[in-house]
């Protein structure tokens, strides 16, 4: 989670209004001036110690609530590309990192396959709207199992209109348990 706008602005300012260290001559006066300085400071200082804490906590919650993957895979593009890491755990946690550019024209969507069942058709995870890293999860699906097929494909806006892969595959790998 990034800081918020006003709260860069606040610390910028801050850090633009603090005065320069005194002088290492003239030892008495210097002393005065740190410690009125050290006054000034103090309202700074306890601002970002709150920011720190409050972004080590949401950073902290972040990390405890991430989805454990079990198994992984590496989708690779057509020409042998990595295109996109997939990992999803036993309670079908999905999360997929795009990581390769990606130009999805006007009115397409991203979604994301796979197949539980090698002999069964492909079922929706879920659909990307934006090249991103994000988390899918998809409570219908059985438990993922090592060498079960991900794949991601452009269907139309709102996904597939038949519940299948309908438009062009952009990466597609085989899950592997996760070391």
């Amino acid at each position: 989670m990034a800081p918020s706008d006003d709260l860069w602005r606040g610390i910028l300012s801050a850090i633009d209004d603090t005065p320069s260290l005194p002088p290492i001559t003239e030892r008495g006066r210097a002393r005065s001036r740190t410690t009125a300085r050290s006054d000034r400071k103090r309202p700074l200082l306890a601002f970002a110690l709150a920011a720190s804490l409050v972004l080590s906590a949401v950073l902290g919650w972040m990390v405890a609530n991430e989805p454990d993957a079990e198994v992984v895979a590496v989708l690779f593009n057509d020409d042998g590309a990595p295109f996109a890491l997939v990992g999803t755990n036993d309670q079908n946690i999905t999360e997929v990192t795009i990581l390769s550019a990606v130009d999805i024209p006007d009115g397409r969507i991203m979604q994301v396959w796979t197949k539980p069942d090698p002999d069964g058709p492909p079922v929706s995870v879920g659909l990307i709207e934006q090249v991103q890293s994000l988390v899918l999860r998809s409570p219908e699906l059985p438990p993922p199992t090592v060498d079960q097929l991900y794949e991601i494909t452009v269907e139309q806006q709102g996904g597939s209109p038949t519940g299948l892969p309908t438009g062009e595959i952009l990466g597609k790998g085989f899950t592997q348990p996760r070391l």
